[in-house]
């Protein structure tokens, strides 16, 4: 029987594919922070036509939201916060 933490990796595995494939949808490139330490699971939102931070970034370029931050904004833009 798998573990708690196994399925809610798994969950998030799955939520942060079906966000990159809504990101992507929507022009846009989901970024994972690389670092291991405090921002390991933060990510970013770069325009994939240039290149550029959308959402999520702080002023050193490293991704600092985390996945339901990304959700609203896929679903709704700029246009309200959280």
């Amino acid at each position: 029987m798998p573990s708690l933490h196994t399925s809610i990796e798994s969950t998030d595995r799955a939520r942060e594919a079906r966000l990159r494939r809504a990101a992507a949808a929507q022009g846009f490139k989901l970024q994972k922070s690389r670092r291991r330490d405090w921002s390991a699971g933060l990510y970013g939102i770069l325009d994939v036509a240039g290149n550029s931070a959308v959402v999520g970034f702080d002023c050193n370029g490293q991704p600092d939201i985390d996945l339901d931050e990304i959700e609203h904004f896929l679903a709704h833009g700029f246009a309200t916060t959280i």
